[in-house]
């Protein structure tokens, strides 16, 4: 995996694949990235609402209206 964006990539597509989100050591799994760096990008995509943190499970569910906007965009990008 090449720099920072395809990382966080992987994370999202990770999670997205994941109906209840992940914890840090299933994301670190999933992705192939070391367990901190699998944490510390999902605590960033928690802080800017790309994922929601989930206090009692600690599993990492996609966000909410961010990755709504995001996949809207993404599906009228096509059609300019």
């Amino acid at each position: 995996m090449d720099g920072p964006l395809a990382r966080y990539h992987a994370v999202l597509i990770a999670v997205a694949e994941a109906p209840g989100g992940m914890q840090s050591a299933e994301l670190a799994r999933a992705t192939g990235l070391p367990r901190s760096t699998a944490h510390r990008l999902a605590t960033s995509l928690d802080e800017i609402g790309y994922l929601h943190c989930q206090r009692r499970s600690k599993s990492r569910p996609l966000g909410g209206a961010k990755v709504v906007h995001l996949a809207a965009h993404l599906g009228n990008a096509g059609r300019a």
